[in-house]
């Protein structure tokens, strides 16, 4: 192996050990945010003088290979989410499926077959898989009142069952106490 070879090796480990790193910071939720973020990163567009041919070559293989292991972090963490609700599935599906989509339009620009076919492999799955794990959840509601109501008398008026009130308050975090839902609406869910 030269020397090249050894430091791009380094460099690609790195980069996925970086990303693995991610989900490990919070919750699920905000693991998936970082990642779709990374996920879409693009490497800086050189100066006025141009760039030189072999640096922005580097520099667009570097910003793909930090794109591609964030994909693969994701879909690990996708793997082992559970979204609250069927329109947080929707959501995540069309969020995903489109950075996993545009990666694939650039490895086939670069006529990169396998990635290319992989990526839409891997969008397939995810997308499958989420559509299942959707389909068994209630759905995002919008709940209006002319009156404001406490969480706990809401979760017994939707629900049934008082101890559901956690999930009320979850959905609403910008909600300026728990007694006071109702008049602006409020997130539940159908069921």
């Amino acid at each position: 192996m030269t020397a090249q070879t050894d430091a791009a090796s380094a460099l690609a480990s790195a980069v996925v050990a970086m990303t693995e790193t991610i989900p490990a910071t919070g919750s699920p939720k905000e693991a998936i945010r970082i990642l779709i973020g990374l996920a879409q990163f693009q490497a800086p567009i050189a100066g006025p003088t141009g760039p030189i041919p072999l640096q922005s070559s580097a520099s667009a293989a570097v910003a793909s290979l930090c794109r591609r292991a964030a994909i693969g972090t994701l879909a690990k963490v996708i793997s082992t989410f559970q979204p609250a609700s069927y329109t947080d599935a929707q959501a995540l599906i069309l969020s995903v499926g489109g950075v996993i989509s545009a990666e694939a339009v650039v490895a086939a620009d670069a006529g990169d077959t396998r990635s290319y076919v992989g990526l839409l492999q891997l969008g397939a799955m995810l997308v499958g898989y989420l559509t299942t794990r959707g389909a068994q959840l209630p759905a995002a509601i919008t709940v209006s009142s002319s009156q404001p109501m406490p969480a706990l008398w809401w979760a017994e008026k939707l629900y049934g069952n008082g101890s559901r009130v956690d999930q009320i308050i979850a959905a609403n975090p910008k909600c300026p106490h728990p007694a006071f839902l109702g008049p602006g609406g409020f997130n539940a869910l159908s069921a």
